[in-house]
């Protein structure tokens, strides 16, 4: 999801509150109970169990990502890969969120000048920050920055 100092403008509300508070502060029953109610979560089910589940909830997704959850082979993938993530329960993938949404131990803008760093975000992307090199940033220089429009 990227460094918390550099917002969380453009997402929904889910995730805009839900990224930088819930995860970070809720118990880790709380998460459990929170990937049960997701199809990708749902690990009593069968691989495709869960990716007919996805599927159909993917036809109450915004307008701009139905193209990406109406690809059956791209949903497989994402069935698998929360398959094997949660193989050993669903503590490991609640850890690594609450420490993702901490904060770092330093700020984006404090990077030297010489470091190379990228950060991919999509600009209709409703589940994170609109687009990490935006004014928003502060004085964080995004130089040679490719928009492909997505």
């Amino acid at each position: 999801m990227g460094p918390p100092d550099i917002g969380m403008q453009g997402a929904d509300i889910a995730h805009r509150l839900g990224w930088p508070y819930g995860i970070r502060f809720a118990p880790y029953w709380a998460g459990r109970m929170f990937w049960r109610t997701m199809a990708i979560g749902r690990l009593d089910l069968s691989e495709e169990e869960r990716l007919e589940m996805l599927l159909k909830e993917s036809r109450t997704a915004p307008e701009k990502d139905r193209d990406i959850f109406d690809d059956v082979d791209l949903m497989r993938l994402v069935v698998r890969s929360n398959s094997q993530a949660f193989a050993q329960g669903y503590e490991g993938v609640w850890d690594d969120g609450k420490k993702s949404s901490k904060p770092f131990g330093f700020e984006v803008k404090d990077l030297r000048d010489d470091l190379e760093v990228q950060l991919w975000y999509g600009k209709k992307d409703v589940f994170v920050r609109t687009i990490a090199w935006s004014a928003d940033c502060g004085e964080v220089r995004w130089e040679g920055a490719v928009e492909d429009g997505r």
